[in-house]
Order: C-alpha cells, then structure tokens, then sequence
C-alpha cells in the first residue's frame, strides 16, 4: 500500500508504447524501396545542381524596357515609406551647417507643369519643409548611414509624397526639384517660423 502511493508521486515515470518487434514503427518492403528511391532521386538532383555551380553553366538573365518620357504619361509615385531622399551642404563651419536655414534658402519642392494648346503653360508647385535626418531614415538602414554621418550632416524632408511623370519633352510632366538661394526672411517666416535670417555682413 505505501509502496503504490510512494510509486503514484514518481515524476520521473515515462509514457509506455506499443512496439513491433522492438521498433516503433511498423516497417515493409514497399516501404523500404520507396524510400531509396526517394533519397537517390534527392541525391541525384543535388549532384546535378553542384556540377552545373562548377561548370558555371548557371546563367542571370535581365531585361530592360526603353519608355519615350514625351509621350508615357506614366506616374511614379513616391512617399516616405518606399522611398527616402537627403541632401547635404558641405561647410566646414558646423555653426552653419546646424542653421542653414538662416544663410541658405534650400527649397525641396515637386514641381508640375502643363502646357496648353495656345503654347502657354501652367506650373504649380509645393514645397516640402525639411530638418535634420533622424534615426530610422532609409528604412532603418544603419551600416551605410553611420559611415557617411546621416544624422550629422544630412538633412532630409519632414514628410513627402511626391509623383515624378514626362519630361521636359512632354505636354505635362512632374519632377523634384531642389533649388538654392540667399536667405530670405519671407520664406523663413511662411516655413520656419521663428527662425531669423543671418546679416547681410554675413550672408555676403
């Protein structure tokens, strides 16, 4: 009686299975040749793929298309969790390299025009404000970014979603454009509030 409820807490019994002829499962020679038959047809098709590696016989083919951008009216649309664009000005000086806006107005912008039959056009445009680029820029992308210092030196836009179409060919087209000039305290004030535009001393 105290041996049975001693054995009842044994918590390291295990589960008790059917065998046949010591083997758990059950095995035949149909079975047998089906599984040779396999494993030759698996080897055989690993030798042939490492013969073609060494003979080099593997080919990469690729194919390109040509479009005629005066006439594809095509639209590519781009935004930030696809694509990721920066832009940087080389200055030594670091004081103006961190307040570029109040040297340089640097205008991200996407720009489309349409020409009418008259040979008169109309543009419009919309232009992107921008910052430093943060971390996790580039789809996150690290080993390329810290080699050439992107959160350091680099500026990016905020936010974008820009469509690029045609060519300057073309009756109407899209593009990105990124455009530089002296300070300006009218653009400062409708992008940057706040920010002030450095002297003219300084800006000359």
């Amino acid at each position: 009686m105290l041996q049975n409820a001693i054995t009842s807490l044994d918590i390291f019994g295990h589960e008790i299975g059917f065998t046949y002829k010591n083997k758990r499962t059950y095995q035949s020679l149909i079975g047998g040749l089906t599984s040779i038959m396999f494993k030759v047809v698996i080897m055989t098709f690993l030798v042939l793929e490492l013969i073609d590696v060494f003979q080099r016989k593997i080919s990469i083919s690729y194919s390109n298309s040509i479009r005629n951008n005066a006439i594809d009216v095509t639209e590519y649309n781009f935004d930030s969790t696809k694509f990721d664009i920066a832009f940087t000005i080389h200055e030594q000086n670091q004081t103006i390299n961190d307040n570029i806006q109040s040297y340089v107005n640097v205008k991200f912008s996407q720009m489309q025009f349409q020409w009418s039959d008259n040979s008169s056009f109309q543009e419009r445009s919309f232009t992107y404000n921008y910052s430093r680029c943060e971390s996790g820029r580039f789809n996150g992308e690290k080993q390329q970014t810290d080699n050439f210092e992107l959160e350091k030196y680099y500026w990016c836009p905020d936010q974008f979603n820009f469509t690029l179409k045609g060519s300057f060919s073309s009756k109407s087209n899209s593009y990105i454009a990124l455009t530089f000039d002296k300070c300006s305290q009218t653009y400062l004030d409708e992008f940057y509030p706040g920010k002030k535009c450095q002297s003219k001393d300084e800006l000359d």
